[in-house]
């Protein structure tokens, strides 16, 4: 973290299972979002800057793969799919998220 901002790569620990948000990344002019739950023990890594003022920031599993069909619904892994990332809050940093870096 650089100056209170969440820098791509950084990783943090979660300490407890963690409901959250994801963003579907698709081949197309469209996107979706579904809910779900980290659980306790997982690696996020940053997936780029944190925006200044911005509440949160985009991370993925270290086990990225591993994890998706537990965190993708698979009505959204079909079709055009190419991928996702999860949403965390800032404010999450120093409660459900550790700081690794």
């Amino acid at each position: 973290m650089k100056n209170g901002l969440v820098q791509r790569g950084d990783r943090f620990l979660v300490t407890a299972n963690m409901p959250t948000s994801g963003l579907v990344v698709e081949a197309a002019p469209a996107s979706g979002g579904f809910k779900c739950t980290v659980p306790a023990g997982t690696i996020l890594v940053a997936d780029a800057d944190q925006k200044d003022a911005a509440p949160g920031f985009y991370c993925r599993p270290q086990n990225y793969e591993e994890m998706e069909k537990s965190l993708v619904p698979q009505a959204h892994r079909q079709g055009k799919y190419m991928g996702y990332v999860l949403v965390c809050r800032s404010d999450e940093i120093g409660n459900l998220l550790q700081a690794l870096n």
